[in-house]
C-alpha cells in the first residue's frame, strides 16, 4: 500500500474488520508506515495493538510531502485474517489546538504532542535509567523515567542482535 503528499498533512492508519468492524476475529496487526528514498526506503514508526482489548494497529502522525508504503504484518509471523486498511488525511493542528482522538478528519495533534483531554499538549517524558540483567540466556531491560503529562506515552524498546539484526518489542513487552 502506498501514497504520496504533496503538503505536510496528518495522517491515521489503521487496520479494521470487514466491514468497518473494530478487529476481524484471531487478527493481530502490525503496521508499519515507511518512506520511499531514493534507493529504498525509511522506516518511520510502527504500531501493535493501539488499542486495549483489541488488536488491531493506528498510526496517527504528521507527514511532510513525500512518498509513503504502508506495510500490514500479522504479530508474530502469523497470517492476517482479511481486514481493511483504513488510510484518513487531514490537516495537522498546533500546540493547544482543539482535537478529537476518535475524529482525525477535524485534523491530528502534530509530532511531539498528543490529544488529551480534547486539546493538543506537548508530550514531554523523561528517561532517567536503564538497566540491563542476563539471567542465562534471557535479557532483562527495565526502563524508569517520569510522564508528567498523564500518561501520555508508553514505551518501544528496540534491540539489535550482535549480526545487526532488529529485535523489537512491544508495549507489551512481548517479541516481534
Amino acid at each position: 500500500h502506498s501514497f504520496s503528499l504533496n503538503q505536510r498533512s496528518g495522517v491515521r492508519i489503521r487496520t479494521l474488520g470487514e466491514e468497518g468492524a473494530l478487529c476481524p476475529d484471531g487478527a493481530d496487526t502490525v503496521v508499519e508506515l515507511y518512506q520511499v528514498i531514493s534507493g529504498g526506503r525509511e522506516f518511520l514508526t510502527f504500531n501493535d495493538d493501539y488499542e486495549a482489548g483489541h488488536l488491531c494497529s493506528q498510526i496517527m502522525t504528521d507527514l511532510e510531502p513525500g512518498n509513503y508504503e504502508v506495510a500490514v504484518k500479522g504479530f508474530g509471523g502469523n497470517s492476517v485474517p482479511s481486514y481493511i486498511l483504513e488510510i484518513i488525511f487531514s490537516p495537522v493542528l498546533a500546540l493547544g489546538d482543539a482535537c478529537d482522538q476518535d475524529d482525525p478528519t477535524l485534523g491530528i495533534c502534530p509530532a511531539d504532542t498528543a490529544c488529551i483531554d480534547s486539546v493538543c499538549i506537548a508530550v514531554t517524558p523523561t528517561i532517567s535509567e536503564v538497566t540491563a540483567t542476563k539471567v542465562d540466556d534471557i535479557l532483562f531491560l527495565t526502563v524508569s523515567g517520569r510522564d508528567d503529562d498523564r500518561n501520555a506515552f508508553f514505551f518501544i524498546l528496540s534491540l539489535y542482535d550482535a549480526t545487526g539484526m532488529q529485535i523489537i518489542l512491544d508495549e507489551d513487552a512481548m517479541q516481534l
